[in-house]
């Protein structure tokens, strides 16, 4: 048998040598169509399904709470001491991570993520370090209140920064202004908890000078808490445990003040697996994947099919040859195995290919992806489960579109082959090669359906009216040099804001706490009413600056300060919600969480602040100078007159002359908004690209199937034309296929559209999966490329001499 396989794959390696244009076209097609779907995977494989690099990441649970709506929370240090003390997990920590700090490491100093950590966090990772130790608990000091001012940095920061030089342990680092001795450097396959942000460096929890006050604060619920299971326990048993003493800790560590603690008594225990970690790619991708990977799977099926519609005509051009093989003794097996192995070796030599295709590919997608402050930490080198997919896509591709043709030549009967041989009047491809082209004229209507409809909803998200004048915004998110702490906020903001006015070419200037497009805000209850509604801290100038309209009432103004009673804004449809009328000025309300009483001033026009893709929720608006405590981490906004990416430099050195902060990014607000829409624009992007690549395919297949047909029915045509028939009848006699074939398709394609509509709904905004606009221009796009297809078969056709046809019969 092994010498009947050796004997075999020479036969494949000579038939395909000597037809260089079927094997190229076959390898192209094989390496796009596997390296598109094994890109993909890759991205889902570290986003979606893979662990983190720790030992034995199954056994690692993340412990936090839900509100009575279902939406997550952490756990405070208080609570998570609690949990601890049951001696449920065999090792046990906190962790705050994600936010930028200012750092300062071997004489560099830039904005960068420091994690804070309480517990057993590297023992209950079990990863070891990259060089020197870790930090324990007695270096945090929970218990004694006491912290050791020690830090691990990460790997890329010690190769950045020192270059890897052993001496980098015990020298000193600085996070906002205070010194940190290096002790430790993290593994370099672990960048941290966050999978695509290496953090910069990991410290105490209780040596933060930000948070180290408040450490032992019931309300600052916001840690990540994350147990080892013990050995004998499984995830269930652990999940039934905590479940049943929640009761007791949830009393025992609930906030003291009243609004607080019936939201924390509210709430109930969660445990699910951490063997993942932390992603944010993976909260706004992973639906994205999913859409994306059922588009490729099409891709690679339309290119099957287009295969097995080439090597069909290929085993049609063959058939005498196979049949004097099967005359002369080959079995109908030998000749079933020599077609398989001729496509599981065009598959294989794809594979390679496609696999470098792929990591090309996820890499290009993964940075367009990535919009964060810090370097993308993704590992996107194929792993054991990527190479595997691909050799499984590879040799799946090569059994698809190996059956037909394997499967026809053995259902050759020897002598009728022999004998249309000899008389050379045959016909096309027949019932199967017709049905090919019909399912590839299916696939490609699908795919470019889809990609309609996600550049039809990008279009109608970026053309609507958000309720604010979106050019000639410029927006810089500010960082301190150090900290806020220790200097007169108000008066900075003030000497800020006039600054900012100054510059030329700036006609309107203001600032928010924290971005003002596409940053969720929090959301605050309203009383009397007890409405829910968006909560902002906006400076003077904000409403001005943005182009939103006052309705009625005023603007805040430079005077509405700490020594003023506090005033609000509030959106109309908040208004409308306070007062049956609309008219809710000179109205006092109290927002949950923050003291005194505010007087409604003014009411502005609704805008799609939060989020671009529709409407938001209703918006209360406090001014900046009356919460000094949210003066920090705003982002100062400018309206230019012209181009703002030109003030880009002039709004940098303003800000740094003052010398309190720098801008950590400075972006136009069309920017902040293309970003926040990048789950629809990675869809319109990738599935353009795909669906262009299918209706290459379809096209190619039409052609091939309509240049063979002709080839086969010289004769035929010959005969026609010698017994009178016009040129315009022999150009239909082409085209009539073409037209049932492309009906068919065309059916069928829409039926398959409709089948995944509901799949997609979620990311279409203005139009439905039915989109009749978006299933037409698909269907005439089709049309089109079937009558450059049959373009030149007809002319072809029409030009056949019978004198020459017949004598070659």
């Amino acid at each position: 048998m092994f010498q009947g396989l050796t004997g075999d794959l020479r036969q494949a390696v000579r038939a395909l040598r000597t037809n260089p244009g079927f094997t190229a076209t076959a390898l192209i097609t094989l390496t796009l169509a596997v390296g598109a779907n094994s890109a993909i995977f890759t991205l889902a494989n570290v986003l979606i399904f893979a662990s983190m690099p720790v030992s034995h990441p199954d056994r690692l649970v993340e412990i936090s709470t839900l509100d009575p709506k279902g939406g997550k929370g952490g756990l405070s240090i208080p609570a998570f001491q609690a949990i601890q003390d049951i001696g449920l997990f065999a090792s046990m920590f906190a962790w705050l991570g994600g936010g930028m700090e200012n750092l300062e490491m071997n004489g560099a100093i830039y904005a960068g993520s420091v994690d804070e950590i309480a517990g057993d966090y590297y023992a209950a990772l079990g990863i070891p370090p990259a060089m020197g130790r870790f930090i324990t608990r007695e270096d945090i000091g929970l218990d004694h209140f006491t912290s050791a001012r020690v830090a691990v940095i990460g790997y890329r920061a010690w190769q950045e920064h020192y270059r890897g030089d052993p001496a980098a342990l015990g020298k000193s680092i600085r996070i906002n202004g205070n010194p940190y001795t290096i002790v430790g450097v993290h593994p370099q396959s672990f960048p941290g908890l966050i999978r695509e942000a290496a953090a910069d460096a990991t410290i105490p929890v209780t040596a933060s000078a930000a948070i180290a006050e408040g450490v032992y604060d019931r309300t600052h619920a916001y840690y990540t808490v994350i147990g080892r299971l013990r050995d004998h326990m499984d995830e269930g048993q652990a999940r039934a445990r905590i479940e049943a003493m929640w009761p007791a800790i949830r009393e025992a560590t609930a906030p003291d003040a009243a609004p607080e603690h019936e939201a924390f008594l509210a709430r109930r225990i969660q445990a699910e697996p951490a063997a993942r970690g932390i992603s944010y790619l993976r909260e706004r991708f992973t639906r994205p994947l999913y859409i994306l990977f059922g588009i490729v799977a099409l891709l690679l099926l339309l290119a099957c099919v287009n295969l097995a519609s080439m090597a069909l005509a290929r085993a049609q051009g063959r058939a005498a040859e196979l049949s004097v093989r099967a005359a002369l003794g080959a079995t109908r097996w030998r000749l079933l195995r020599a077609s398989f192995v001729e496509s599981l070796l065009l598959a294989a030599g794809a594979a390679g290919p496609g696999m470098a295709f792929a990591y090309w590919g996820a890499g290009y997608v993964a940075r367009f992806m990535w919009q964060g402050y810090v370097p993308l930490a993704l590992r996107l080198r194929p792993d054991a489960r990527v190479v595997l997919f691909t050799v499984c896509a590879a040799v799946a591709a090569g059994v698809l579109f190996g059956l037909i043709p394997a499967w026809r030549a053995g259902e050759q009967d020897p002598g009728a082959v022999i004998g249309r041989a000899s008389t050379r009047v045959a016909g096309g491809l027949g019932l199967p090669g017709s049905a090919l082209v019909a399912v590839q004229v299916a696939l490609s209507f699908a795919i470019l359906a889809g990609a309609l409809l996600f550049s039809r909803s990008l279009g109608n998200v970026l053309g609507r009216d958000p309720g604010f004048r979106a050019d000639r915004l410029l927006v810089a998110q500010l960082f301190p040099r150090s900290t806020y702490r220790g200097f007169d906020n108000p008066a900075y903001f003030r000497q800020l804001l006039e600054s900012l006015r100054a510059i030329p070419g700036v006609t309107a200037a203001t600032f928010a706490h924290n971005r003002p497009i596409g940053f969720a805000p929090w959301k605050k209850t309203i009383a009397p009413a007890g409405v829910s509604a968006a909560y902002r801290v906006v400076a003077p100038g904000f409403f001005d600056t943005l182009g939103m309209r006052i309705v009625r009432g005023r603007d805040f103004d430079l005077h509405d300060d700490s020594g003023r009673p506090l005033a609000a804004v509030v959106s109309a449809r908040l208004a409308r919600m306070l007062s049956p009328s609309g008219d809710a000025l000179g109205q006092r309300v109290r927002i949950a969480d923050i003291k005194g009483e505010f007087e409604i001033v003014g009411i502005v026009s609704e805008a799609s602040l939060d989020d671009p893709r529709g409407q938001d929720a209703p918006a209360i608006y406090a001014a900046s100078f009356q919460q000094p405590e949210n003066l920090g981490w705003s982002a100062a906004i400018v309206r230019t007159s012209g181009d703002p990416t030109q003030l880009a430099r002039a709004l940098r050195e303003h800000i740094e002359a003052i010398g309190r902060e720098y801008p950590l990014r400075i972006e136009t607000v069309s920017d902040e908004l293309r970003r926040d829409l990048l789950p629809e624009r990675v869809l319109a992007m990738l599935s353009r690209f795909f669906s262009a690549a299918g209706v290459l395919l379809a096209t190619i297949g039409l052609y091939g199937l309509l240049s063979f047909t002709v080839s086969r029915r010289t004769a035929e045509i010959g005969i026609r034309v010698a017994l009178g028939a016009s040129r315009r009848g022999i150009a239909w006699l082409v085209l009539r296929d073409v037209a049932v074939l492309l009906g068919i398709g065309l059916a069928a394609g829409l039926a398959l559209a409709f089948a995944g509509a509901r799949a997609v709904a979620a990311y279409l905004y203005g139009l439905s999966g039915h989109d009749p606009a978006a299933l037409g221009v698909a269907a005439g796009v089709l049309v089109l490329a079937a009558i450059g297809a049959s373009l030149i078969p007809s002319i072809k056709a029409t030009r056949v001499d019978p004198a020459v046809a017949l004598r070659h019969m």
